[in-house]
């Protein structure tokens, strides 16, 4: 249990997930009149702009690509602008937009290919955060080194490689990377495991490879000295859009004043992250396993909030290039814009 200094009444973390990390966070302030209390504290809030619901089930994945939530639960970033936030894990974009159609989520990060091919395929689905972009080190493809695989991406046709997901950044980014080298990535076996299980199954022989992102990379290579194959964020891939946020159309469209606040909250909490690393590293061991000395070492990505169509669009490009997308999306409808400032 931890405390958050800012939060009008004791706020509670509860994240409980089978292997790597405690699973289910929330953040549950008493009831407050935000508008009032910001008027109070001059920072005036139009009643017009107040969310007209303030509870957001959020879910995640217990990466460091997530950081600036814990920082503005932390900071009271989000109970500022009217929203409590609770925190439900989740083991990629592709698995949460059937929660978040039924109505279990409102909001959840994930890869946007998850989010761009759900729309492809008839799902009314907005993105309305990106949250960071790659960064050499950030990601990697990571093998035992007894394995033969140390440097050699083409390799790994024949050999079982873990995806959190299938039809995601992680297989677009592996199957760019090993054809660019090569290599015929349909002879790779690709099996959907989640994060916190690759690293189990690489030491049980289970698996040959896994795709990892921080932490788990750099837990990979502490725990078990898994050499990287291919950093999966090179050649074309480079700098690429990683983790974004989304919603459903139903939900931006009924409660836009919502968005925005988590817009606003989540923008804010993203320059925290992003000018001050050390607050990345300090947040780190309080959702996932790492201690402080581990966590110092992990590399962070670029973390951005504010959507720049132009780098999603290089997603779509890509996802019709390697045959995830039968053609081109109109990203002005799929797009909830940032807010100004």
């Amino acid at each position: 249990m931890m405390q958050f200094s800012r939060c009008t009444s004791l706020s509670r973390v509860l994240f409980t997930t089978a292997v790597m990390l405690a699973g289910t966070v929330a953040c549950t302030p008493e009831a407050v009149d935000v508008a009032a209390e910001a008027e109070d504290e001059g920072a005036a809030v139009p009643t017009d702009a107040r969310p007209e619901r303030s509870h957001v089930d959020l879910g995640l994945l217990p990466l460091i690509d997530v950081a600036p939530v814990y920082i503005g639960l932390e900071d009271g970033i989000f109970e500022r602008e009217g929203l409590e936030i609770e925190i439900t894990p989740v083991q990629g974009g592709a698995a949460s937009i059937p929660a978040m159609i039924a109505g279990e989520l409102d909001i959840a990060f994930g890869a946007v290919p998850s989010m761009l091919s759900g729309s492809a395929n008839g799902m009314d689905l907005r993105l309305i955060a990106e949250q960071n972009r790659a960064s050499p080190g950030f990601s990697d493809i990571s093998a035992l080194p007894d394995a033969g695989l140390t440097g050699d991406p083409d390799a790994l046709e024949g050999r079982r490689l873990g995806l959190n997901t299938f039809a995601n950044t992680a297989e677009l980014t592996a199957r760019s990377v090993v054809e660019a080298a090569g290599g015929d990535f349909d002879e790779v076996e690709a099996l959907e495991v989640p994060f916190q299980e690759m690293i189990p199954m690489l030491e049980r022989g289970e698996l040959d490879a896994a795709f990892l992102v921080e932490p788990f990379t750099t837990i990979a290579r502490q725990t078990v000295d898994a050499r990287s194959v291919v950093d999966p964020y090179t050649g074309e891939t480079e700098g690429l859009p990683v983790g974004s946020y989304t919603t459903t159309e139903n939900f931006a469209a009924n409660f836009p004043n919502t968005v925005r606040a988590f817009q606003r909250a989540i923008i804010a909490a993203t320059d925290i992250a992003r000018n001050d690393p050390q607050r990345v590293i300090d947040v780190l061991p309080t959702y996932t396993t790492l201690d402080a000395e581990a966590a110092a070492s992990v590399t962070q990505p670029e973390f951005v909030a504010r959507i720049d169509q132009a780098e999603i669009q290089r997603i779509v490009d890509l996802m019709v290039k390697h045959g995830f997308l039968d053609a081109d999306l109109d990203l002005d409808t799929l797009i909830v814009p940032s807010p100004d400032g």
